[in-house]
């Protein structure tokens, strides 16, 4: 057993020296005002430019996936939340939405075995758009209601949550945009026997960027969130006020980062098997990304979880962070 380990850990310091070795050999590193040019001039502007956003109610512990995208995985007591699902929707037409129901949690590390009566679930889809003349987001116009069903889709039957530990559904909706997004759509499709061996280089990537983090290689950091930002960007319609604020916020946060040791994970795939990431499995943080610090300074404390999926371009040999 302490064989297999030793080899074990010797393969993920092997992969990570390895990680270590492309970043100096390969990196073309960028300074802020050649991100921040290059991102100006590749975020389009249009006449109109809308938001979608969706709301969550609930007690129940969940995930939505947006076009197989996590949007939002909450583990935990009440989880009510809004978020912006734009950075999923990569072009016009139809959208895939599936949300996964858990039983809720009655502390920070107790769940409920199964569902139960008090629990509940809403979920509203609205588009918006911000007004052209600086007043503000236009009055959201609502494009999908959801909650929880009491009948079985194709039987027809009641559903008894009593006796279930989670329960999945499906929708769908269309958006009109107007950018097109790559994502991960030219991406190699992961193979599951692969798996132990894509772990693995996972957790060298993450560890990797956590040693930027730590070394304060602001600049590294950026350059490899490059493409992802400008994705982001341009589905959110950052401005250029913004971009500049955003790419130099690291070097001017004063926080202390403490980063969590790279354990307790798993390997999770997503984008129809063309993302990868790495989730805490239990715990309060479960179903965070596994690159996450505590953090604090004069005025707060708390906890951050960054989200790092990584996908890999058809006939490329190396992870490139998407989202």
């Amino acid at each position: 057993m302490k064989k297999s380990l030793y080899i074990a850990f010797g393969f993920l310091f092997f992969l990570q020296g390895c990680a270590q070795e492309k970043k100096e050999q390969t990196m073309n590193i960028l300074t802020p005002s050649q991100r921040i040019d290059y991102l100006k001039k590749n975020i389009q502007r249009y006449n109109y430019e809308p938001l979608f956003e969706l709301k969550v109610q609930t007690n129940y512990s969940y995930q939505v996936l947006v076009n197989d995208f996590p949007v939002y995985t909450h583990f935990g007591t009440f989880g009510t939340r809004l978020m912006n699902i734009n950075s999923s929707i990569l072009q016009s037409g139809k959208q895939k939405l599936e949300i996964k129901v858990f039983p809720r949690y009655i502390n920070e590390t107790t769940q409920n075995e199964f569902f139960d009566a008090k629990g509940y679930l809403t979920l509203t889809l609205t588009e918006t758009s911000w007004r052209k003349d600086g007043g503000g987001l236009e009055e959201p116009k609502t494009i999908l209601e959801y909650e929880l069903p009491k009948e079985n889709k194709q039987t027809g039957n009641t559903i008894d949550y009593a006796k279930l530990k989670s329960f999945t559904d499906s929708l769908s909706f269309e958006a009109t945009v107007p950018y097109h997004l790559q994502g991960w759509t030219n991406g190699e499709v992961f193979k599951k026997e692969d798996s132990l061996q894509l772990k693995a280089q996972v957790a060298a990537f993450y560890q990797d960027m956590i040693n930027a983090y730590q070394k304060k290689e602001w600049d590294y950091i950026r350059t490899q969130y490059l493409q992802a930002d400008k994705e982001k960007y341009q589905a959110e319609y950052i401005t250029d006020e913004n971009i500049e604020k955003f790419q130099k916020g690291l070097e001017n946060s004063k926080i202390d980062r403490k980063f969590f040791p790279l354990e307790n994970y798993k390997l999770s795939v997503y984008g129809n098997g063309r993302i990868l990431c790495l989730e805490t499995i239990s715990g309060k943080n479960k179903g965070k990304s596994s690159f996450g610090y505590t953090y604090e300074n004069k005025d707060r404390r708390g906890i951050w979880f960054i989200d790092l999926y990584l996908y890999r371009p058809k006939g490329s040999s190396q992870f490139q962070i998407i989202r």
